[in-house]
C-alpha cells in the first residue's frame, strides 16, 4: 500500500479528477469532484482508493486501459528503468504504476525493490520532480514563443496600415502639386493676357489675388500633409523601437486600440479616454463615437476629429493632469468632464432619455 499511496500522491490533479469520474469512485461529503476541489480533498481521496480493495481494482483496470503501452514498461529490466527515469524519459510515478498494475508476481516484487532503494535516497522524489520542472521550463518556452508570433502578427498589421495611409497621403500630396503648377501656369497665362488687355487691368489683378490666395491655401494644406506624415514616421520608428526592447527585456509593448464608427445620420462625438466599459455601448448607439487615445491629443488628425465633433467628452479618470489641459486648451465651449465611470453613465442616460 506504501507504493501505492506515493503513486497517488504524484499522480497530477487532472489525471486524478479523470480516475474518480471514469471509476465512479464515490467521496463522502462531494458528490462531484473537480480540479477545484482535488487539493483539499485528495487525502480523502487516496485513502478511499486505497480501502476497501474494490476500489484499487477499478483504479488498477482504469489505468491499464487508458494505458496501453505498459507492456512495454513491463519488459524491461532494473537497470533499464532506473535509467529511464535518471534520464527523464519516464517519471518514476509512470514506472511505478505500470509494474504495480501488472497481474505478474514478478512485476509487483521489483517496483517495490525499486521503491524501496531509491525512495530511501531520495531518488525517486528528485528524479519526479526534475520531469515536472523540465515540463514547466517546456510549457514557458512554448508560451514565449507564442507571444512572440503574436507580437509579429500585431506588427505586421499595423505596417500593413501604415502603408496604406503613407500611400494615401502621398497620392494627396501629389495631387496637390499638381494642382499648385496648375496654379503657377495659370498665373504665367494671366499675365501674358495682361500685357495685351490693358483696359481690363483691374479684373486682372482681382483674377490675380484669388489665385494668389488658393496657391497660399494649397501651400498651407501641403505643409500640413507634410507634418502629418513625419508623425506617422515616428510612430513606425516607436514600434520598431518597442520590439527591439521587448525582446530584450521580454516585455509586451503598450498597445494602443482606436475605434470609431462612422455614421453621417448621427450626431458626431468625440470621447477622450476609453471608458472599457460594455455598459456604456447601448447608450452611445446614437452617436458617432470616436474614441481618442490621451497620448494622440497633439495628433493633428485628431485634432480635426475634435473640431468636427458636436459633443466633446473628456474622462478625466482616464486621462493625465497634463493632457487634460491641452484638450482644454484646444476645446473650451463644447467640452463636458466626467471625474468618474458613474456620473458619464447618468449623463448619457439623460441624453438617451430624451
Amino acid at each position: 500500500m506504501e507504493v501505492w499511496k506515493w503513486i497517488l500522491d504524484a499522480l497530477p490533479d487532472k489525471l486524478m479528477v479523470q480516475l474518480v469520474q471514469e471509476t465512479g469512485l464515490q467521496i463522502d461529503g462531494f458528490r462531484k469532484v473537480n480540479t477545484s476541489l482535488i487539493k483539499m480533498i485528495r487525502p480523502k481521496l487516496v485513502k478511499t482508493i486505497l480501502v476497501p480493495s474494490k476500489n484499487l481494482k477499478k483504479a488498477i483496470n482504469y489505468m491499464n486501459r487508458v494505458n496501453p503501452d505498459f507492456h512495454e514498461i513491463r519488459q524491461k529490466n532494473r537497470r533499464e528503468l532506473v535509467d529511464m527515469m535518471a534520464n527523464g524519459q519516464k517519471k518514476p510515478s509512470y514506472v511505478l504504476t505500470a509494474l504495480m498494475t501488472s497481474r505478474e508476481t514478478a512485476h509487483l516484487t521489483l517496483a517495490k525493490s525499486l521503491f524501496k532503494d531509491l525512495g530511501t535516497d531520495g531518488r525517486l522524489e528528485k528524479w519526479e520532480h526534475a520531469n515536472n520542472q523540465d515540463e514547466n521550463e517546456k510549457t514557458k518556452k512554448h508560451l514565449y514563443i507564442k507571444e512572440i508570433k503574436e507580437l509579429k502578427r500585431k506588427l505586421d498589421n499595423e505596417a500593413k496600415t501604415f502603408n496604406k495611409v503613407e500611400k494615401k497621403l502621398s497620392q494627396q500630396l501629389q495631387r496637390s502639386q499638381k494642382e499648385i503648377q496648375k496654379l503657377y501656369n495659370e498665373i504665367d497665362k494671366r499675365k501674358e493676357e495682361n500685357k495685351k488687355m490693358m483696359q481690363s487691368i483691374q479684373q486682372s489683378k482681382q483674377d490675380l489675388s484669388e489665385r494668389n490666395k488658393k496657391l497660399g491655401e494649397k501651400d498651407k494644406e501641403i505643409q500640413k500633409l507634410k507634418k502629418e506624415l513625419a508623425i506617422l514616421h515616428e510612430k513606425l520608428d516607436e514600434n520598431k523601437e518597442t520590439i527591439a526592447t521587448f525582446k530584450h527585456k521580454n516585455k509586451q509593448p503598450h498597445k494602443v486600440i482606436q475605434k470609431r464608427q462612422i455614421n453621417t445620420s448621427k450626431e458626431k462625438a468625440a470621447m477622450i479616454g476609453d471608458p472599457k466599459n460594455s455598459k456604456l455601448y447601448p447608450l452611445l448607439s446614437r452617436f458617432d463615437v470616436t474614441i481618442i487615445d490621451s497620448v494622440d491629443i497633439g495628433d493633428p488628425i485628431k485634432q480635426n476629429i475634435l473640431k468636427d465633433s458636436k459633443h466633446v467628452w473628456l474622462l478625466t479618470y482616464r486621462v493625465s493632469n497634463r493632457n487634460q489641459n491641452l484638450v482644454r486648451e484646444y476645446v473650451q465651449h463644447r467640452l463636458k468632464e466626467f471625474s468618474d465611470f458613474r456620473s458619464f453613465l447618468q449623463y448619457l442616460e439623460g441624453m438617451n432619455s430624451d
